[in-house]
C-alpha cells in the first residue's frame, strides 16, 4: 500500500532546512536538503505487509519503477503467509 506517511513520495519534508537559523537559502548553501527520507517506508513510498501492499507495488513497478531484493523477500513472505 502506498505510505499515509510521504503519501507514496519517499521522501517528507526536512523540518531542519525550514528551521535553520538565518533561513533557507542558507540552509542550501550548508548542504540541508529540503527533503528526507521518509522513516516509515524506508524511502520506498510503499509498505508491503498484505496483499494490497505487493499487489500496487508490482502495479507501480510494471509502470517502471524498480524492486530492490528487499522488497522482493518482503512479497514473497507475504505471499506464502
Amino acid at each position: 500500500m502506498v505510505c499515509p506517511k510521504c503519501n507514496g513520495k519517499g521522501f517528507v519534508d526536512n523540518p531542519r532546512f525550514y528551521s535553520y537559523k538565518t533561513g533557507c537559502n542558507d540552509a542550501y548553501m550548508h548542504g540541508i536538503e529540503p527533503t528526507k527520507k521518509c522513516k516509515n517506508c524506508n524511502g520506498k513510498g510503499y509498505i508491503i505487509s498484505d496483499i494490497n501492499g505487493v499487489a500496487s507495488r508490482l502495479l507501480s513497478a510494471a509502470n517502471g519503477s524498480t524492486i530492490t531484493p528487499r522488497e522482493a523477500k518482503q512479497m514473497y513472505d507475504v505471499i506464502m503467509k
